[in-house]
């Protein structure tokens, strides 16, 4: 076994990534475990990793004895998991809100006027060699 098994390291920072059994799949819910070890440290990596392999061993257990007795399970999201779902929601809600302010809305009278009045006053400004201010 490599001393990298089951870990990845992404910007610095170490995963615990583990394939799940293709008969598994459908009990768990997922392809691929991938879970943060929140560490740039190999070393504590290596350690996380081993609590990581005894979590995962006991769910994948727990799913096969699932499916042999034909019941069906709930599994609780760990914290990783949630924080994971939550973070992809909120960049899928982020990315339609960019998308609606990037959308010009309607120019009303006022914002014409006040735009008329600041750029009026710029130029006055501009043409007041003696203000003092800095533009």
């Amino acid at each position: 076994m490599s001393k990298n098994y089951h870990l990845m390291k992404r910007d610095g920072v170490y995963y615990y990534r583990r394939k799940v059994p293709t008969h598994l799949v459908s009990a768990i819910g997922k392809k691929v475990i991938q879970v943060s070890l929140h560490t740039k440290d190999w070393g504590e990596a290596a350690k996380l990793r081993t609590l990581k392999e005894l979590e995962t061993e006991a769910k994948f257990l727990k799913a096969a004895e699932s499916q042999e007795s034909g019941a069906t399970i709930m599994t609780s999201l760990t914290y990783d998991e949630a924080l994971q779902i939550v973070r992809e929601d909120l960049e899928a809600a982020d990315e339609k809100l960019q998308i609606m302010e990037a959308k010009p809305g309607p120019v009303t009278e006022r914002k014409i006027r006040d735009s008329q009045i600041e750029n009026e006053m710029f130029v006055q400004m501009l043409k007041d060699l003696n203000d003092p201010k800095p533009i």
